[in-house]
């Protein structure tokens, strides 16, 4: 999709954000060197636009922080802002009573005093994690002043206290929002996500699978005692769904017959830090095993074989 081959191509995900921030981000250092990392990070997340729910745009409901972060980066506006406000987002974990309390500090390098009018945004709720049918808005934002002045080279501090969205929201809606700060001359956001819930209550795990992938990677679902002859590369992969996402999750192998782990410290195959829920209720999160177990052998004191032996096992799939 260069423009030489005919027009542009919409992606998404990390391999696209990154390069874009790393190159706004070089640019900020060069217009100023001495900023910190904290310092760059709260001038993109202050002065970035939102965007409205991609789902459906014509209703005009902002889409989800927990999707959008603080919105869309805007270079120009990071240099150029004379005020900063942290911290720059709040993750207000679960619903606590009473709602999340935070003082806001606001910072004027400018040589004049800034006003700021105090406002809210809500956003669009996930109540189902993996349903594209989500709430909207509802949350409760209350600051300590309706307005806030910067004094030049100074700072100000303002209160905020927020609650989560009422009870008929069910357990388990990932909340958000931003707090906007609006001068004459420009709006700084704070953006929030909040759980409402026990988060640690929640079934983050939803099912798991056995499959094979054939040589073009497709995937075909396996049924219970699938046989794999692993040194024939027939490799069995793992899947499963996660409707929440995932600190860490591991995948241990048990003894197929007696479903113990098939070492006594540790039978773990693979831990994967920091793990994203999947986007629909059917996806799945994969991974192919080609039988090693060096780490588990290791711990345990017995001898590195390339793989196990042959025998009857199953997988355990960890969320912690």
């Amino acid at each position: 999709y260069p423009l030489e081959l005919g027009g542009y191509s919409v992606l998404s995900g990390t391999s696209m954000a990154a390069p874009h921030i790393a190159g706004i981000l070089a640019l900020m250092l060069e217009k100023n060197p001495s900023l910190t990392f904290d310092e760059a990070r709260t001038r993109l997340q202050n002065t970035a636009t939102p965007q409205l729910w991609s789902a459906d745009t014509s209703l005009g409901l902002l889409d989800t922080t927990q999707r959008q972060g603080a919105g869309m980066a805007n270079v120009v506006k990071a240099i150029e802002t004379p005020v900063t406000v942290s911290p720059s987002s709040l993750a207000l974990g679960e619903t606590l009573v009473g709602g999340f309390t935070q003082t806001l500090t606001l910072k004027n390098t400018s040589n004049q005093p800034v006003i700021y009018a105090l406002s809210h945004e809500d956003v669009i709720n996930s109540t189902n994690p993996v349903s594209a049918a989500p709430s909207y808005g509802e949350t409760e934002v209350t600051f300590s002043a309706a307005s806030v002045t910067v004094p030049a080279g100074g700072s100000a501090t303002v209160g905020v206290t927020i609650v989560a969205p009422p009870d008929q929201f069910s357990n388990g809606t990932m909340y958000g929002g931003y707090l906007n700060f609006a001068s004459e001359q420009a709006t700084l956001r704070v953006p929030y996500m909040g759980f409402q819930g026990d988060y640690q209550a929640v079934k983050g795990l939803t099912q798991g699978a056995l499959f094979y992938v054939d040589e073009k990677n497709n995937l075909y679902r396996q049924p219970a005692n699938a046989l794999f002859v692993l040194e024939d590369g027939d490799l069995p992969t793992i899947g499963w769904n996660q409707a929440y996402p995932m600190q860490r999750l591991e995948v241990d192998l048990l003894d197929g017959n007696t479903l113990l782990p098939v070492f006594r410290n540790t039978s773990n195959i693979i831990t994967f830090p920091g793990v994203g829920r999947n986007t629909s209720a059917t996806a799945f999160n994969t991974f192919t095993w080609d039988g090693s177990f060096k780490s588990a052998q290791l711990e345990n004191g017995l001898p590195v074989t390339k793989t196990v032996g042959n025998g009857r096992y199953a997988f355990r799939i960890r969320a912690l």
